[in-house]
């Protein structure tokens, strides 16, 4: 949101909207991925978040997501603080926890469920990143797939010295068919 002489629209409404509901009361926000974030905003609101979409044709979506957030708690179970979320999200920053009051940096290990999505704004908390796997279809050990319908040796399945590269012949912006350029 922008005004003319305005410099936090978003950061000056939540203000007011906390000062009109109290602390106890979870406050919100939809914002612009291109937002400048303030003090204010991450102050005022519980939960914020950003439209994935330009234009901004994912307003219903994000609402969606936002209520859904919402309902989210922190519990503590034999001393380990565990956060439940009513949706399903990858959880790609720390405010996840943080904005229900768990202390990260406190922690002496922090588990997110997570194939990379959080490693840009964990990893300014953690000592170590340590990635776990289990068996499935979202394994990062690609060796362990049963890969039925593929051409053998392929990199990075096979230890071979040289992936093959492919090139891709394009008519009227349609892919028509592949062709090896090199092997091995």
């Amino acid at each position: 949101m922008v005004a003319d002489g305005y410099d936090d629209c978003e950061g000056d409404l939540l203000q007011r909207v906390r000062a009109i509901v109290g602390p106890d009361v979870v406050v919100g926000a939809e914002l612009d991925p291109h937002v400048h974030l303030t003090r204010a905003m991450v102050g005022n609101a519980d939960v914020l978040v950003a439209f994935k979409e330009y234009p901004h044709t994912d307003i219903v979506e994000r609402a969606s997501e936002l209520v859904d957030l919402c309902d989210a708690a922190l519990v503590e179970v034999g001393g380990i603080d565990i956060l439940l979320i009513t949706l399903r999200n990858q959880a790609m920053d720390t405010d996840v926890f943080t904005q229900l009051g768990c202390d990260l940096v406190g922690k002496k290990i922090i588990v997110v469920k997570s194939a990379q999505h959080f490693h840009a704004s964990f990893a300014k908390v953690a000592r170590h990143v340590i990635y776990a796997g289990a068996p499935g279809t979202a394994t990062p050990h690609l060796s362990t797939l049963p890969y039925r319908k593929i051409k053998r040796p392929i990199w990075p399945l096979d230890d071979i010295a040289t992936p093959t590269l492919v090139g891709i012949l394009q008519f009227e912006s349609r892919t028509l068919y592949a062709e090896p350029l090199c092997t091995q």
